[in-house]
C-alpha cells in the first residue's frame, strides 16, 4: 500500500525527444516515400526530433520526395554522393549523424542497409534500424540482385527491423533473427479531410482523358517489371471491347515505360492508355479514378491501396505479399491470382457490374484503413521499436 500511494504521488513521466536520422535513396515518389514522410510528420506531433537525410547522386537538383518533404514543412537534409557501394560517403554519414546528436539511425531500402549495415556498430556508434518493405527477387546475377543478396546480409547487423506485413516472417533472413529484433509494424497513412489542394501544373491532356473516358482505371507506381503494368494492359484489350469508353491511366515513371508504351502501340491501345507520368498531390488524381489496380507480382504493404481505400476506391489487386490480409481476403477488393490478365479482366468487370457488392466492399475497406492503418498507430509502434535498442 505504501509503495502504491507513492507511486500516486510521483509527476507523470514524460520521455525525452527522440532525434532520428531517416536515410533513404529515393528514386521517385512512390510507396516507401509516403509511408516515410507520414512516419516523420506523425514523429513531429509525437514531440520527436526526425530529420530526413535524402541521398543522390552529384548534380541531381532535387528528388520528387525532396519537393514532397519541402511542400509539407518537413525537415530535410538533401545529401549528393557518388552513386555505387561508397562505404566512404556512409562514414561520412555516421559522422554527421553523430555531430547532430542522433538516437537511432532509420534506414529506408536497401542501399542505405547496405552503406550503414557494412559498418560495424563500433564505427556507427548509433543503433541502425532498417524498414524492409519486400524484395523484388531480381533475376540473377543481375545488378539488382546483387544489391538484394547484399542487402540480405547485411540485415543480421541490425539492431531492429521491422516488416510490413506478417507474410515477411517467412523471408529466411527474418527468420534467422532473434525474435525480439523483428518487429511488424504495417504502413499507415493520414486520412485525408475535405478537398485536396491542386496539382500543379496537371496537364490538359490528362484532363482531356479523364473527361472523355469512362470508366477510368489508376495503376500507381514505379514503371518497373514487378509492378505488371503489361498485364493490365493486356487485359485492357478484352476490357474495350466491353466498354469501349473505358481508359487506363498509369502514374509514375520509370525504367519499363518504353516497354509498355511499345505494348500498347503494339495492342492498338494508345486512345485508351495515358502516361501521367510522376503527379503530386496524388490525391487530386485519386480522386478521379473509378477503379484502382494493382496486378503487381510482388509487394510488400502498398500504400498505393492504402490511399484508394481512403478515398473510397474500388480497388482490384494481386493475391501477393500482404495485399490478401490488407484486402481481408476479398472483403475489402477484389483480389486475383499474380501474373494472369483474365483474372484483372475478371476482377475489373465484377467491380463494374455488381453496384452493390461494390459499394459493400468500399465501405468495408474505408473502415478497415481508419481503423487498422492510421498513421498515427504506425508512428507508436516505431516509438515503441526506437525505446527498444536506444538508451535516452
Amino acid at each position: 500500500m505504501v509503495a502504491s500511494s507513492l507511486q500516486c504521488k510521483l509527476p507523470p513521466m514524460v520521455d525525452k525527444p527522440i532525434k532520428i536520422l531517416h536515410l533513404i535513396d529515393s528514386g521517385g515518389l512512390y510507396g516507401a516515400e509516403v509511408m516515410l514522410l507520414n512516419l516523420v510528420e506523425q514523429q513531429i506531433n509525437q514531440g520527436n526530433q526526425p530529420l530526413i537525410l535524402s541521398a543522390g547522386a552529384t548534380g541531381i537538383d532535387e528528388k520528387p520526395l525532396e519537393t514532397e518533404a519541402i511542400r509539407r514543412q518537413l525537415p530535410l537534409k538533401k545529401w549528393r554522393m557518388k552513386p555505387g557501394l561508397n562505404l566512404s560517403e556512409a562514414l561520412r554519414v555516421s559522422r554527421f549523424a553523430q555531430n547532430e546528436g542522433v538516437h537511432v539511425l532509420h534506414s529506408h531500402g536497401y542501399k542505405f542497409n547496405i552503406l550503414m549495415g557494412l559498418w560495424p556498430k563500433i564505427v556507427r556508434r548509433i543503433p541502425l534500424v532498417a524498414t524492409l518493405h519486400g524484395y523484388v527477387n531480381a533475376q540473377k546475377y543481375s545488378k539488382m540482385w546483387l544489391y538484394e543478396t547484399l542487402d540480405r546480409a547485411v540485415i543480421k547487423r541490425m539492431d531492429a527491423v521491422a516488416i510490413v506485413n506478417p507474410l515477411m516472417k517467412e523471408i529466411s533472413t527474418v527468420k534467422a533473427l532473434p525474435f525480439s529484433k523483428v518487429w511488424e509494424i504495417p504502413n499507415g497513412i493520414t486520412m485525408s479531410v475535405g478537398e485536396s489542394e491542386e496539382a500543379q501544373g496537371r496537364m490538359v491532356e490528362i484532363e482531356k482523358f479523364l473527361a472523355t473516358h469512362s470508366p477510368v482505371i489508376g495503376i500507381v507506381g514505379r514503371l518497373s517489371l514487378e509492378k505488371g503494368h503489361e498485364l493490365l494492359i493486356k487485359a485492357t484489350v478484352d476490357l474495350v471491347t466491353r466498354y469501349p469508353d473505358l481508359g487506363v491511366l498509369i502514374i509514375g515513371d520509370g525504367y519499363e515505360r518504353q516497354n509498355i508504351t511499345a505494348l500498347v502501340n503494339r495492342l492498338g491501345l494508345d486512345e485508351h492508355v495515358c502516361f501521367a507520368g510522376y503527379c503530386t498531390p496524388i490525391e487530386t488524381y485519386m480522386r478521379e479514378l473509378d477503379i484502382v489496380a494493382m496486378p503487381s507480382l510482388t509487394e510488400g504493404l502498398p500504400i498505393t491501396l492504402l490511399e484508394a481505400m481512403s478515398f473510397k476506391k474500388p480497388v482490384v489487386a494481386s493475391s501477393v505479399g500482404g495485399i490478401p490480409i490488407l484486402l481481408d481476403n476479398g472483403r475489402c477488393g477484389k483480389i486475383f491470382r499474380p501474373g494472369d490478365s483474365k483474372e484483372i479482366y475478371r476482377a475489373v468487370v465484377e467491380v463494374i457490374e455488381n453496384g452493390t457488392e461494390t459499394e459493400r466492399m468500399v465501405e468495408a475497406a474505408y473502415e478497415r484503413v481508419l481503423n487498422d492503418y492510421s498513421a498515427t498507430g504506425m508512428a507508436s509502434k516505431y516509438q515503441a521499436l526506437y525505446k527498444s535498442v536506444v538508451q535516452i
